[in-house]
């Protein structure tokens, strides 16, 4: 099923429906067992055989590697051609059912990854996801169209191919779903941090999101959405990470062009 678009009906591998609606210190969304107990065992054992790959220290397709600047995490990214279990993270389902819930309209452009912290990887930095990225223009709007960093470079948009077409969107809606995970009781640590301002130490957020197996955090990426990877003491965390996306325009008229967080490497202006 690689590369071919999610066919299994979404309702027949969705388990728990009753996701916790919470607002402080920011909107957010908690759900637990969100998968069939089968289908997430065929989840996290793809993961496991990812992982049985290995991890690399440079970049390497297809392979956890270290490929995020100033992040303590081997990642791999999802890609137009993300096999089964995982396509169904970039079906059309999936993604309808994320906007309708968070109530945003989205322009179909997805980005995101899988990540591995080994035991005892680094705090992140305490951040709001508000950032833009860069896609190729989609010849089919019925399907999710997912960033392709090999020809457009999500954070920057430059691309190595003559004539292509490309446009940027910005992150609206951020998911984190946590999976081959050892069970957690709390002193491993490797929590979602959440918090009410940037300048608050990362070791104090307000709230912490353990990372449970088969659950997930769900949030708007707003000015104050402000969040962090929590140091895992004892054992690794996984997790599959994405971002959904809306309209440049949408986010100028609601908070302004300062509010977008530009990447180093990006360009000046959002609107380019």
């Amino acid at each position: 099923m690689s590369g071919e678009p999610w066919k299994i009906p979404l309702s027949h591998v969705l388990y728990q429906r009753r996701w916790q609606a919470c607002q402080e210190p920011f909107p957010h969304m908690v759900a637990y067992e969100v998968f069939t107990p089968d289908f997430y065992s065929w989840l996290d054992s793809a993961y496991g055989n990812l992982l049985a790959l290995g991890l690399s220290e440079t970049p390497a397709k297809g392979q956890f590697s270290r490929n995020i600047s100033n992040y303590d995490v081997y990642s791999i990214g999802l890609s137009p051609d993300t096999p089964a279990p995982f396509n169904v993270f970039i079906s059309r389902p999936w993604h309808d059912m994320l906007a309708n819930l968070v109530g945003i309209g989205t322009t179909g452009d997805v980005n995101g990854g899988f990540h591995h912290h080994s035991a005892g990887s680094k705090s992140g930095q305490v951040h709001n996801d508000l950032n833009p990225g860069w896609f190729i223009d989609s010849s089919d709007p019925t399907q999710v169209n997912v960033a392709q960093n090999d020809l457009c470079v999500y954070t920057s948009g430059k691309t190595g191919v003559e004539g292509l077409q490309v446009h940027q969107a910005i992150r609206a809606i951020a998911v984190l779903f946590y999976l081959h995970n050892p069970p957690w009781t709390g002193a491993e640590g490797g929590e979602t941090g959440l918090y009410s301002h940037q300048a608050q130490p990362v070791l104090n957020p307000d709230k912490t999101i353990p990372p449970i197996n088969n659950s997930l955090l769900l949030f708007e990426c707003r000015p104050n959405s402000y969040h962090s990877f929590l140091t895992n003491r004892t054992s690794p965390r996984n997790s599959i990470i994405m971002w959904l996306h809306r309209p440049v325009e949408d986010v100028l008229g609601r908070w302004g062009e300062k509010s977008i967080k530009q990447w180093k490497n990006g360009p000046k202006n959002s609107k380019s």
